[in-house]
């Protein structure tokens, strides 16, 4: 009775929930994010595989089936996902909150181990990074370590560079390496293969976490290299052997797995003997049946409170309805941009090779616009301006990302005014910069109910700027926010996908 009441509990859960997880993969899928839609191949795959390896050693008798107490463990994860998902409205995390309650139906109904389930747990919980809301901050701090060990390998070389923010910039030729210092590349993959491969093999949760960590420090440090070879060839140094950046992503690839593998074996030759037993297994028919009566009371509040949530997620998303747009659709939106030539006294020039553009590791699709124009005032050519588009995003990161990512530093705390950003930086004693920017929404005006761009408006000089400026660049920034609002909403009508 208890268990076929958990499994109904469970997968009421996994129905109630199934909408956020079609809208993901609706987003991967109109949206053209390949490269996600391969993690989540990548993840459900080794999750097959470890659940069917678990099946196989044997591991389905009742001593070894899931125990109440691990389920409650992945539940809670589950319900924080889910809890997180609703407040957030980021539906990446109530679609781990989905995979983790799907986990727990299958070892439930297969009578897998407790192991098991975690293993799967943590597959599930794993997927999808690359849409992760802290995916820019990840990357900014994982490149900021690589970029100092490609600085560090330059520096034996005796080549010359200089370092914005995340970004190596070489002396001889002014040329900032945006493209190989743009986040942590095979940072996804490497991760799914070492767990799934760890996960196949049966390893305990500290032996995993090992080839985690392990795995994480090769991609860093061959990320670094990548940096450091590619701006050795930048520089005409002599090179005796060359590669394009799809075979370096390859070697770089399979250079992780291989360090990784052997870290892997090490640990084996450290151990005398690898005992890798569920520790429930251990536990006596009395103490199992006291863990039972005490666990199962929170499996059922947290399944409770996850139908409850998931409930929450639909009524709002059938009154609040995410506009989901197809990769065309979106081209069609974005690529017809007009900017008047002059506005108020300013002149417009479009600019070809941005300096500090950026095409991110972490962007959320296949297609990156990203446009830049240069503003100077004609009564006065010490006085200039940038503005900046770029995107889409399904999820905006935090507003300053790009600023932080070249090595600017915030003066004021950031001031939000009816979605307006406005905030002064510098980054050094003389780069001093003034910045208004905006998330535009490209189906909708709200910016949480479909992709978004931003837009910024950059006033850059060598001296803080008035407050009568300010107030200035805010009001010109409102123009061209509206002119470039209605443009993209006149041209995405008949390009939406609901």
């Amino acid at each position: 009775m208890v268990k076929t009441l958990t499994l109904g509990l469970l997968a009421i859960s996994v129905a109630v929930l199934s909408p956020s997880v079609w809208r993901v993969l609706s987003e991967i899928v109109l949206g053209g994010f390949w490269f996600e839609f391969g993690l989540l191949i990548l993840g459900f795959a080794s999750i097959l595989l470890a659940a069917i390896a678990s099946r196989r050693s044997g591991a389905t008798s009742s001593t070894s089936a899931v125990t109440p107490n691990a389920l409650a463990m992945g539940l809670l994860l589950a319900f924080l996902g889910v809890v997180w998902g609703w407040y957030a409205s980021d539906p990446v995390w109530v679609f781990r909150g989905w995979a983790v309650c799907l986990s727990g139906l299958i070892c439930l109904s297969a009578r897998l181990s407790s192991l098991t389930f975690f293993h799967l747990a943590c597959l599930a919980f794993f997927l999808p990074l690359s849409l992760w809301r802290l995916a820019p901050e990840i990357h900014s701090y994982g490149q900021m370590i690589a970029t100092s060990f490609a600085g560090a390998m330059l520096d034996l070389a005796k080549i010359f560079y200089f370092a914005r923010g995340n970004v190596i910039g070489l002396v001889s030729t002014d040329f900032l390496e945006n493209g190989q210092c743009s986040g942590l590349r095979l940072l996804g993959p490497a991760l799914l293969v070492t767990l799934g491969y760890s996960f196949l093999c049966g390893y305990r949760s500290m032996r995993t976490i090992y080839l985690a960590l392990v795995c994480v420090f090769w991609v860093l440090v061959l990320n670094g290299v990548r940096i450091a070879y590619f701006a050795w060839r930048q520089d005409n140094q002599p090179s005796p052997l060359s590669f394009n950046a799809p075979l370096a992503d390859t070697l770089c690839l399979l250079g992780i797995l291989f360090l990784s593998w052997s870290a892997n074996q090490f640990f084996e030759a450290l151990r005398t003997k690898e005992v890798e037993s569920d520790p429930d297994q251990a536990n006596s028919s009395g103490t199992a049946t006291k863990d039972f009566s005490q666990a199962i009371y929170f499996v059922y509040g947290f399944l409770i409170g996850i139908v409850f949530i998931g409930s929450a997620i639909l009524y709002r998303d059938s009154t609040h309805p995410y506009v989901r747009l197809s990769s065309r659709a979106m081209a069609s939106a974005l690529e017809g941009i007009k900017i008047p030539e002059e506005i108020e006294g300013w002149k417009l020039t479009e600019v070809s090779n941005s300096k500090e553009s950026i095409k991110p590791v972490f962007k959320h699709g296949e297609t990156w616009f990203q446009r830049e124009w240069h503003l100077a005032k004609q009564s006065d050519d010490s006085s200039s301006m940038q503005l900046r588009l770029e995107g889409p995003w399904s999820y905006p990161p935090q507003i300053d990302w790009h600023w932080r990512w070249f090595g600017w530093h915030l003066n004021t705390p950031i001031v939000d005014e009816l979605g307006q950003f406005s905030w002064a930086m510098n980054r050094s004693i003389v780069e001093e910069a003034f910045v208004v920017s905006s998330n535009l929404g490209i189906a909708s005006s709200d910016p949480s109910g479909s992709p978004v761009l931003q837009l910024s408006l950059i006033q850059q000089g060598y001296q803080p700027y008035s407050q009568k400026q300010q107030k200035s660049q805010k009001e010109l920034f409102g123009k061209f926010r509206k002119a470039i609002e209605e443009q993209i909403r006149a041209k995405v009508s008949d390009g939406l996908d609901r």
